[in-house]
This record gives C-alpha cells, sequence and structure tokens, in this order.
C-alpha cells in the first residue's frame, strides 16, 4: 500500500475516533444533566411535601393553633 493511502486511513480512522469521542462527551453531558434535573425535582417535591405535611400538622396541633391565634392576634389577622 502507498504511504498516501495509509496516511489517509490514519487520518480518516483519527477524525472517527474524534466524532465518536465528542458524540459519547455530549450524550454523557446530557444524561448527566437529565439525571441533576430529574433528582433535583424529585428532592424538591419531596421538601414541599414534607413542608406541606408539617404545616398541616402544625396547624391541627394544639402547640400549632395557640401560636397561630398569638401571631393572628399580633397581626390582626387570621391567618
Amino acid at each position: 500500500m502507498p504511504a498516501a493511502t495509509v496516511a489517509f486511513v490514519i487520518v480518516l480512522m483519527l477524525l472517527l475516533f474524534t466524532v465518536i469521542f465528542i458524540v459519547v462527551i455530549v450524550a454523557d453531558l446530557v444524561i448527566g444533566v437529565v439525571i441533576a434535573v430529574t433528582v433535583a425535582t424529585v428532592a424538591d417535591i419531596s421538601v414541599a411535601a414534607v413542608t406541606l405535611q408539617f404545616q398541616k400538622n402544625f396547624r391541627q396541633s394544639n402547640y400549632g393553633r395557640y401560636h397561630i391565634m398569638n401571631y393572628s392576634s399580633l397581626l390582626g389577622t387570621t391567618l
């Protein structure tokens, strides 16, 4: 095989390797972002659910009712 053909094949292989490498890196980044956003969203929803449950329990407890009444009288409103 002539040297020019060998050089051409080597350049093509390097180019193909580079393209595959870039595609893998981009795919990895996209998958990473999707996983991060999913985890953040699930965590956010979980925190919101826990907060709402805490507020509900707090309002229904005697301790919560007492404090809500106190703060309401201070603010002049009903919470």
